[in-house]
């Protein structure tokens, strides 16, 4: 086939090929934020994750990729390429099922607010009426910290995280997927915020696109490229403390909801791991927050006697 031209498929093949290579004999690529916890002849490799992502992440380290090689399962917070009946169920639990809309829910000012948000972004002004204040909060964060003016742009950011990485690595390859939480674990804890609380996250998503410059923003475009970058150079110490000033020290109810009891279920799941009988190796990716904020994932596996490096 020499004497032939190659397809780009075999053109994009071959050179994914030649810069992997090139960054795996080069000891380089994106280091992550990685833990190994080992007990017996079992093994955890724990990968903090970055949800929404851009290609700065990317390659990654060989030392990651050979660590999810070795490994005999992949297991995230929630599968999310598990299939669409997963995702149909999560979008009915963000969804009004009692025939209200949103204008119910929320004050006349913060609805207002959400219109001319939804209309910066080329949205009808009547897009989410039918979904609760914390699925439209969700939905605009994830373009304003992909630095995205819509809603294709946040998509396409939500598949660069690291967690998609991994899923579709694990589906290409046949790899078993296991799920700490699921999806509709994970939406039935954001129904359990109180309206007072979906409303306050609403108006401090909806804040930082019409205030941008203003001290209410969280400048979450910002900490996104901050945090690539901490975690392509693997600095777990940078990454924890710029993760720890965005999140506060005052943990309110939100805080509660993201950390709290979930850390400690995630804990005692992977603990049951550790614990089994025979040998394996477990590929762990979970939220950044869960590993690098105190007292949570890792420090508990430390607290219980576990070798974690």
């Amino acid at each position: 086939a020499l004497e032939e031209l190659c397809t780009v498929e075999q053109a994009t093949v071959f050179a994914t090929r030649l810069i992997e290579d090139t960054y795996k004999a080069a000891q380089a690529g994106a280091k992550g934020l990685m833990w190994q916890v080992s007990e017996g002849e079992n093994t955890l490799y724990l990968l903090g994750s970055i949800h929404v992502g851009n290609t700065n992440l990317y390659p990654l380290s060989g030392q990651i990729k050979d660590a999810f090689s070795q490994s005999d399962m992949l297991i995230v917070e929630a599968n999310i390429l598990g299939g669409q009946e997963g995702l149909d169920e999560f979008i009915q639990a963000a969804m009004y099922s009692d025939g209200s809309i949103l204008p119910n829910h929320i004050s006349e000012e913060t609805y207002e607010k959400c219109v001319k948000v939804l209309e910066q972004y080329g949205l009808p002004s009547n897009a989410y009426d039918e979904f609760k204040p914390w699925s439209v909060a969700n939905d605009l964060t994830v373009i304003i910290s992909s630095d995205s003016d819509s809603l294709e742009g946040g998509a396409e950011a939500a598949a660069l995280g690291i967690d998609m990485y991994f899923l579709t690595t694990a589906m290409l390859t046949d790899k078993p997927v296991a799920e700490l939480e699921g999806i509709m674990y994970q939406a039935e804890l954001f129904n359990s915020l109180s309206p007072e609380m979906q409303e306050e996250y609403l108006n401090s998503v909806l804040d930082e696109v019409l205030k941008p410059e203003s001290s209410e923003g969280s400048k979450s475009a910002e900490l996104l490229k901050l945090w690539s970058k901490q975690w392509y150079q693997g600095d777990i110490d940078g990454f924890a403390s710029s993760y720890s000033d965005a999140v506060g020290e005052e943990k309110g109810e939100f805080e509660q909801m993201l950390f709290g009891k979930r850390d400690q279920d995630m804990a005692e799941k992977l603990i049951q791991l550790l614990e089994k009988d025979g040998k394996a190796t477990y590929f762990v990716v979970v939220g950044a927050g869960h590993l690098v904020e105190e007292n949570t994932v890792i420090d508990q596996l430390k607290e219980k006697g576990y070798l974690v490096t």
